[in-house]
């Protein structure tokens, strides 16, 4: 019992975090840094380079060599890790904007947990934002199969006859086209100015109302 509440109480957490992307990354997603592509993750330490202990952790700057294939520690200044700190806005809820993030340091150091993509963006960061997208489309796929099978099934078990003929048949031909091809015919039908996320999110709702 006690195992099974540790991990209901990780995945409370987990999704706490995923919800609240904005306030836990430390930076905005799309923010690029050019000069640190493919930076690995940063060490937090709390000795530095002369083996005195810190009680607040800090990290190094990442310094690349020439090439920018390999990065090392700058060691002649370290940056705190800070908690609560003022970084780039985000919309924390619905007409809910701040700046205030879980931790982060100063610039012109950059704690980046698990590194940095081509463009010199924080890869965690952008697992967080991409994991909201993801859940959310979950729920929407899930929330649309639920009240079109609802609807449609209450319909043809109340009107029964023709009615329900035509609803069992329509779900068979759902079942049976392949979803890629239905995937591509509804992509098709969306207008190309929509918004890639909102396109996702209603190619994911197609999907679980056939599903």
């Amino acid at each position: 019992m006690t195992r099974a509440k540790v991990i209901i109480g990780g995945l409370v957490a987990l999704h706490a975090l995923i919800l609240l992307a904005g306030f836990a990354a430390p930076y905005d997603p799309t923010t690029q840094t050019r000069t640190l592509p493919f930076a690995p993750p940063v060490r937090v330490h709390v000795f530095d380079a002369s083996g005195r202990f810190h009680v607040t952790p800090f990290i190094y700057a990442l310094v690349s060599d020439a090439s920018g294939a390999t990065y090392t520690e700058d060691t002649s200044a370290q940056f705190p890790l800070r908690l609560l700190t003022h970084g780039a806005p985000y919309a924390l809820f619905p007409g809910v904007t701040s700046d205030i993030h879980l931790f982060g340091v100063d610039a012109p150091g950059r704690i980046v947990l698990f590194g940095t993509d081509g463009y010199g963006r924080d890869v965690f960061s952008r697992v967080l934002y991409g994991a909201r997208i993801s859940i959310t489309a979950g729920l929407l796929a899930t929330l649309c199969a639920l009240l079109v099978g609802t609807a449609l099934g209450t319909l043809a078990g109340f009107c029964d006859g023709i009615v329900d003929r035509i609803v069992m048949r329509a779900a068979d031909v759902f079942m049976a086209v392949p979803w890629l091809y239905l995937l591509f015919a509804v992509r098709a039908a969306l207008p190309l100015h929509l918004d890639t996320r909102a396109a996702f999110l209603m190619l994911v709702a197609v999907l679980g109302i056939v599903g």
